[in-house]
């Protein structure tokens, strides 16, 4: 590690380029280090750590370890659609607010959930159509809306929309999807769509608490709308004045 650190700084500091071997060296010196440390600091074999560990949503977290398994046997298009399943379970882990949350809607939520059977069934007239087109822009709307509210990236989304397949679902828990049989999938290509679902797992965290914190305010205010004693109105009247005694003198 002093090796390391010694060519790290003379990179930076004094614009020495290493030499192939050094970075070479370094590289495995850096491996054989977080190989022996780990077990130590954390608990866990270095080469067992896997970034779908920092997931904490549970379903999200189980269907990309599912997914996993297709991929080590080198079924990448099933592998595909297990993390079609996992970015759809982090929407709605934030869209339903857990499916805890019953007195305030989720503000990731952008209206309730569109279904398949909401669209006009083979339209006929114009109005049935017009009606299909605007379920169409709903429909791609609120999804973009839901991701972006998450800090989402949404051109990595929409590749990862067109690399990986829909998954529908149909009354008795069953989930399938179709694909070209002449449809194939790369190692790189699971391993970016993989690597995004984990990214955007990890950015739609900053919203934990927000389901609680709604949930809370909507107790308190119910709580203070049963008792007339419990509501102050106040008026916005500038910058506070304190009073002689060194009180707020606006509040009446």
């Amino acid at each position: 590690m002093d090796k390391l650190n010694h060519a790290r700084v003379g990179f930076k500091h004094k614009g020495n380029i290493p030499a192939e071997q050094t970075i070479e060296r370094c590289g495995n010196g850096t491996l054989k280090f977080l190989t022996a440390a780990t077990p130590a600091v954390v608990g866990v074999e270095f080469d067992t750590i896997d970034m779908a560990d920092l997931v904490t949503q549970p379903e999200v977290a189980r269907l990309l370890r599912e997914a996993q398994t297709y991929a080590d046997i080198g079924d990448y298009v099933h592998a595909m659609a297990g993390l079609s399943l996992a970015f759809d379970a982090l929407m709605d882990h934030y869209a339903e607010g857990g499916r805890r949350y019953r007195r305030v809607p989720s503000p990731f939520a952008f209206g309730p959930r569109l279904s398949r059977f909401d669209w006009p069934q083979r339209p006929k007239n114009d109005t049935e159509k017009a009606l299909a087109k605007v379920m169409d822009v709903a429909d791609k709307t609120q999804a973009a809306l839901r991701a972006i509210s998450l800090g989402i990236d949404f051109p990595r989304y929409m590749r990862f929309a067109a690399l990986t397949p829909k998954v529908h679902g149909y009354f008795g828990g069953r989930l399938s999807y179709s694909a070209a049989k002449s449809e194939s999938m790369t190692a790189e290509d699971y391993d970016w769509s993989r690597h995004f679902v984990i990214e955007s797992a990890l950015h739609a965290t900053r919203a934990d608490g927000v389901h609680e914190l709604l949930e809370a305010k909507a107790e308190i205010n119910l709580k203070a709308s049963l008792s007339k004693d419990e509501v102050v109105t106040r008026d916005w009247s500038g910058p506070a004045v304190l009073s002689a005694e060194g009180t707020e003198s606006d509040v009446t």
